[in-house]
């Protein structure tokens, strides 16, 4: 959940299988107002904003649990291994 000044966004996580999930980006905007016409184009900047910075950190994540993967992992100081 991502809340901001007038907006709020949640990212859906629904793991499929293994090596794959799906995610979903919700956005909910603050008063009626927020809904109309004319402010569509900001709206629309902003999702593609939150969907770009999102798309970026999926890489990290899954560079991650590539790594958790191997056998050179042993834990670490936030990610003990289990």
């Amino acid at each position: 959940v991502g809340p901001l000044s007038d907006v709020v966004f949640s990212i859906i996580v629904d793991p499929r299988a293994a090596e794959s999930t799906r995610e979903r980006l919700e956005f909910h905007f603050a008063g009626d107002a927020a809904l109309e016409g004319t402010l569509e184009p900001m709206r629309r900047t902003l999702a593609e904003f939150i969907s770009g910075v999102n798309t970026e950190d999926v890489a990290i994540v899954e560079n991650v649990q590539r790594g958790r993967r191997s056998p050179a992992f042993t834990g670490g100081h936030f990610a003990p291994a289990q």
